[in-house]
């Protein structure tokens, strides 16, 4: 019976997502990883910030299903936010609006989106304490970013000519 079920399409698939899944408390329980950190905002998370009975830990980033179309299969509601760039008289790189992972980052971080807000679930996730979206402080970047290291520019040997 196994033999027949393994020649199925789907059978190696199926496999390998088993096994991947199995793997995942081994990656997040290990030392530097999200378990414990302030990103994990679990109900079982270290705090300050985190949910009240929630207790997926990847949730909040990430989804094997429903996810926003952005990799590595996001969950997070992302930011519709316009964002004013960094710029400085010295750049020499074009700076416009975060793309990539630094827009994944500002959908928590720059305060416009509350941390609940996952695509995967029809209602947002509720925080302890009030909290829903990120609390004023060094984590909230907020939109206007012409003051932070630059993000989403392209870094490669033209840029590196520009610079002299």
């Amino acid at each position: 019976m196994s033999e027949i079920l393994f020649h199925h399409p789907f059978a190696r698939a199926r496999v390998l997502a088993g096994a991947l899944l199995l793997s995942v408390p081994l990656i997040v329980s290990g030392a530097g990883t999200v378990l414990g950190s302030k990103h994990d905002l679990s109900v079982g998370g270290s705090g300050p910030i985190k949910a009240t009975s929630e207790s997926e830990v990847c949730l909040f980033c990430h989804t094997p299903h429903r996810g926003t179309g952005a990799t590595p299969l996001w969950n997070h509601t992302l930011s519709q936010a316009t964002y004013t760039p960094y710029s400085s008289s010295t750049a020499k790189a074009t700076i416009g609006q975060p793309t990539g992972s630094s827009k994944l980052c500002l959908s928590c971080h720059d305060g416009t989106v509350a941390l609940g807000m996952v695509n995967s679930r029809p209602t947002p996730i509720q925080l302890s304490g009030g909290v829903y979206t990120m609390p004023a402080g060094k984590s909230n970047l907020g939109t206007d970013l012409s003051d932070d290291h630059p993000v989403s520019f392209t870094y490669d040997n033209a840029l590196v000519g520009r610079r002299g």
